[in-house]
């Protein structure tokens, strides 16, 4: 699937919405695009709760798909004794041509535009009262800058909105254009549920990550630089000193975008076994072209990789974790190279790279952990690199990571638990959350996965698994692959 016309081609108009204390919600400014198409003026009575929505959804982008078309804005409220009731409330969106299958790729490319605008509208209010001041040169002002705005961005994609020397800001359209290549076997996995333990990994060029990231907001171009296939979103955080919500929200925008993928911090006691998928691309040349060219590791040939200078301590911001050596990891050639091929006579060998892939991809069992299974493949793993091997194995879907859920059937444990947890967090001196009883019954309900309870209560997962294993009488581990939870 791809977007043939680009996001900003399907804009409609855009509108400023304000909450009349006597009329209640109502459209003061409505300017549509020359070149666009008429918008029906009934089209707006359909969303009328949409305008000024509850209270819950005031500082987020809210959207919604009518018929064929999109909406998407940001409700705002400005308090101060200087409005009637306190407050004022408005909402700038716009309204874009869109089926129900194109509105999430439109909501992500019209995400950036409409907070930077209400910001920057916002900020007026607050120190001029633009917005809310019905003079008519206020009015008039307003209207110019909007017609000005979405006719540009209606044609270029793009608009520098300045008022005056202090309030300027540059809009763009994320378009991204999508193309969806069924070779990478699901490469781009939109509904993925973000977690703090995950770590961001570039499926595209790390620079053209960087310079998409730049025409979002600073926020996501901050966090984008950290983005190496090493650090997990907790990690990001505290290296970007950023609200864990902020960076969730960069992480998803640039996920949703196609530019990311998110996988697991790789420890050797993970535990990852094949597919469905893995059967699909079985006599795929490319595929295993691809793999080779990624995952091979010509440069260090390492006859064990489980002796002890190979496995370090490697700090995860919030928990300790054996790991490998912390390289850049990016799969952004994905996207960009072809695939050499072989020779039939080549691809039959038993030693070419497509049948030891395979094989190895295929040995894999979810009671054995990483470490195991390198220790009994050490003769065919001499010139991989385990850590791309498994990462490219799951961002394209042939491997799946099987997860621990621990789940409390005595609440009787729990006092103990949460002690001893305490007590290690003390002893790492971690600035960590308090661990009482009541947050281990919120959480040890199966619905958390070991990784991402270690980041939540901000202990080792080492820690974690050994505390957690003395109770099993009183703590059951359920072993769920992704996409079974």
């Amino acid at each position: 699937m791809s977007l043939v016309t680009p996001t900003f081609r399907k804009i409609s108009s855009v509108f400023l919405a304000e909450f009349d204390n006597v009329a209640g919600p109502r459209n003061s400014i409505c300017v549509q695009p020359q070149s666009a198409q008429p918008l029906p003026a009934e089209v707006f009575d359909q969303v009328y709760e949409f305008l000024i929505p509850k209270r819950s959804l005031y500082g987020q982008i809210v959207s919604v798909q009518i018929d064929s078309f999109s909406f998407i804005g940001k409700p705002t409220q400005v308090q101060g004794s200087q409005y009637k009731r306190n407050a004022y409330l408005f909402n700038i969106g716009f309204v874009l041509e869109s089926s129900p299958e194109q509105h999430p790729f439109i909501i992500r490319d019209m995400s950036p535009v409409v907070l930077k605008l209400s910001d920057e509208l916002l900020s007026l209010e607050q120190e001029r009262g633009l917005l809310s001041r019905q003079d008519w040169q206020s009015k008039t002002t307003l209207r110019t800058k909007l017609t000005k705005m979405v006719n540009q961005l209606y044609e270029k994609g793009s608009h520098f909105l300045v008022f005056d020397a202090s309030h300027a800001v540059y809009l763009k359209v994320l378009s991204c254009a999508l193309k969806y290549n069924p070779k990478a076997c699901s490469i781009l996995h939109i509904g993925q549920r973000l977690r703090l333990d995950h770590v961001p990994v570039a499926i595209r060029p790390p620079m053209s990550v960087r310079q998409f990231a730049s025409h979002v907001d600073p926020c996501t171009k901050n966090i984008s630089l950290h983005i190496n296939g090493v650090y997990c979103i907790n990690q990001i955080a505290s290296l970007t000193r950023l609200e864990r919500e902020i960076v969730f929200r960069s992480i998803r925008l640039l996920l949703d975008a196609g530019m990311i993928r998110c996988i697991d911090l790789f420890r050797f006691q993970n535990k990852y076994e094949p597919t469905n998928k893995l059967q699909l691309v079985k006599d795929d040349v490319s595929f295993w072209e691809q793999c080779h060219r990624l995952v091979s590791n010509y440069s260090k040939r390492t006859k064990d990789l489980t002796r002890q200078k190979d496995l370090r301590r490697v700090p995860s911001g919030e928990r300790w974790l054996e790991s490998v050596p912390e390289r850049s990891l990016s799969f952004g050639d994905t996207h960009s190279r072809s695939c050499r091929m072989k020779t039939s006579s080549d691809i039959h060998h038993q030693y070419h790279p497509i049948v030891k892939y395979y094989y190895l991809y295929h040995s894999l069992h979810r009671r054995e952990t990483v470490e195991q299974f390198v220790e009994s493949h050490k003769e065919e793993l001499e010139t991989v690199d385990i850590r791309k091997w498994i990462a490219f194995g799951v961002l394209t879907g042939i491997i799946h990571r099987i997860y621990e859920y621990p789940i409390c059937i005595r609440e009787s444990c729990l006092p103990s638990i949460a002690s001893s947890l305490q007590r290690q967090v003390e002893t790492d001196h971690r600035s960590g959350v308090q661990i009482d009883t009541a947050r281990l019954r919120e959480l040890l309900n199966g619905r958390h996965c070991t990784d991402e309870l270690g980041c939540l209560l901000n202990v080792s997962l080492r820690t974690l698994e050994t505390i957690l294993y003395k109770y099993s009488k009183d703590i059951q581990i359920w072993w769920i692959g992704e996409g079974q939870e």
